[in-house]
Order: structure tokens, then C-alpha cells, then sequence
């Protein structure tokens, strides 16, 4: 199966391949949500325990 780039994803797909900086990505995710009259955004993560778990808290942080 050929990975597909970011370019080739619907804009609203976000692939991050480094290590991402949460609070950043959820901060940025929040501002178009609010824009487009939007409540919730769907996350879904993907790696180590460790990251999932820093997702997770970022996530808890960025709620409202």
C-alpha cells in the first residue's frame, strides 16, 4: 500500500510525522472550529503509551 502525503488528505486531515507539539496543534484546531461556528473537533491519535497519554492531557487542557 503507497503512504499518501499530506497533499494528497482533505485539508481538514492534519499528519503530523515529527513529534508534535499538542497544545500548539489543539490551539490552532480550536481557532477554526470557533470561526466555522463548530463545538467539538474529533481527535484521534496514534503511537507510543507515552504519546497517546500526553494527548490525552492536552485534550483535558484545551476542553471547555
Amino acid at each position: 500500500m503507497k503512504a499518501r502525503s499530506q497533499r494528497d488528505l482533505p485539508s481538514y486531515v492534519l499528519v503530523h510525522t515529527d513529534l508534535p507539539n499538542f497544545d500548539e496543534i489543539l490551539d490552532e484546531q480550536k481557532e477554526i472550529a470557533i470561526k466555522n461556528n463548530e463545538a467539538n473537533i474529533a481527535v484521534i491519535g496514534c503511537g507510543p503509551a507515552k504519546m497517546l497519554h500526553d494527548l490525552k492531557e492536552a485534550c483535558r487542557r484545551h476542553s471547555s
